[in-house]
């Protein structure tokens, strides 16, 4: 990834605190944000299964796929198993 690329997604980040039990992506809905987990757990429930995600882990990558590929994406759904901090 060039350094383009990595600064206009710098420039876009926002730190959030979520509590336990939030959607922070829903199922069938478009994909418009990147979770970048930085404590916390997430669990990410799509089509394909459950998978749990904590500090270090992204959510939402597929939005990297669809600026290259420039096709339609759905969510899987992400709902916090306790408070989280995210960068997204």
């Amino acid at each position: 990834m060039d350094d383009q690329v990595l600064d206009a997604i710098c420039e876009r980040l926002r730190q959030r605190l979520y509590i336990g039990g939030s959607e922070i992506l829903r199922i069938g809905y478009p994909i418009d944000k990147m979770i970048f987990i930085v404590r916390g757990n997430l669990e990410s429930t799509g089509k394909d299964g459950s998978v749990n995600l904590s500090g270090g882990d992204i959510c939402g990558e597929e939005l990297l796929m669809w600026c290259l590929e420039h096709t339609p994406l759905q969510n899987s759904i992400g709902q916090l198993l306790g408070q989280t901090t995210h960068i997204g």
